[in-house]
């Protein structure tokens, strides 16, 4: 598997950024994926998760990685599957009650997957995200990813779900927040993902959904 980093450019949620762009080949990741370098988020020194930041008031704040079915859950159009729009309450009330808790952390991952789409439905998913750390995609990232396909911890077609992971774990962020409970919010795919992480000698984020994260503030 070769991978090659060469020059590019691409929109993103900054107005002043440094970016690369990495093309895959004979990878089950996609073939090409733009990587911004994040702006704001503060730096690992060493093994686990980054040290949380803190507000003016001293207070901690925990980061939390937004993958893109929360932005999606959250601005879509009300459904009238009781359990969908079950699930968009919830998220709504996260929105409404939990961010401020958080530094809210994203990928150029996330930022091209929620401008797919319906171009107005795409904008408003992007206003939401356009807030939030961005954070770059490393090349430790993109490995980390191929590993956990190669190892079975997520399968072929999920190779953006990992690298979603991936990107988590290489920058030290505690939590990974999600409604795609198929191949990340998964507790039968837990214990080899954290292994996956380890043997790279990184900790996985604990993966959860906007309710598992409504109860407890850390």
């Amino acid at each position: 598997m070769t991978w090659s980093l060469v020059a590019g450019c691409s929109q993103c949620a900054q107005s002043s950024h440094s970016q690369f762009v990495v093309s895959a080949k004979d990878s089950g990741l996609p073939s090409k994926i733009s990587m911004v370098k994040g702006i704001r988020g503060p730096r690992a020194a060493s093994l686990g998760w980054v040290l949380p930041s803190r507000t003016d008031s001293g207070a901690i704040v925990q980061r939390v990685y937004i993958e893109t079915t929360f932005v999606s859950y959250l601005t879509a159009r009300p459904s009238r599957d009781l359990i969908v729009a079950g699930h968009q309450q919830i998220t709504h009330d996260w929105w409404d009650n939990r961010r401020g808790d958080y530094d809210l952390c994203v990928s150029q991952l996330v930022i091209q997957e929620a401008g797919d789409g319906d171009a107005q439905a795409a904008q408003e998913r992007l206003a939401v995200l356009a807030t939030m750390t961005l954070l770059d995609i490393k090349e430790e990232a993109v490995s980390l990813a191929e590993a956990l396909v190669q190892a079975g911890a997520l399968p072929a077609k999920a190779e953006n779900d990992a690298l979603h992971i991936a990107v988590a774990a290489v920058h030290r962020v505690p939590y990974l927040l999600t409604w795609n409970c198929r191949h990340m919010a998964n507790a039968t795919m837990r214990a080899q993902i954290e292994n996956v992480c380890a043997s790279k000698g990184l900790k996985a984020p604990i993966i959860c959904t906007p309710e598992e994260m409504m109860e407890t503030k850390p």
